[in-house]
């Protein structure tokens, strides 16, 4: 059974890719410690969203 925060996450996720790409840039243009807070942010993201999927598949299959 989907939750309504399943409709809330796939309305905000463009808006937040959006506006997230060109910050982190900017950020990425700034320096080695830029480099490293835009590199850190982007894979603290993309490790969230796999255990998320994780998660999600785990859920689906009950195991």
């Amino acid at each position: 059974m989907a939750d309504q925060g399943v409709r809330w996450s796939l309305f905000l996720y463009p808006g937040l890719c959006l506006s997230a790409g060109p910050l982190l840039s900017a950020l990425y243009a700034r320096g080695r410690a830029g480099r490293a807070v835009a590199l850190l942010a982007l894979g603290a993201t993309l490790a969230y969203g796999a255990l998320v999927w994780l998660v999600q598949i785990r859920d689906y299959y009950h195991i």
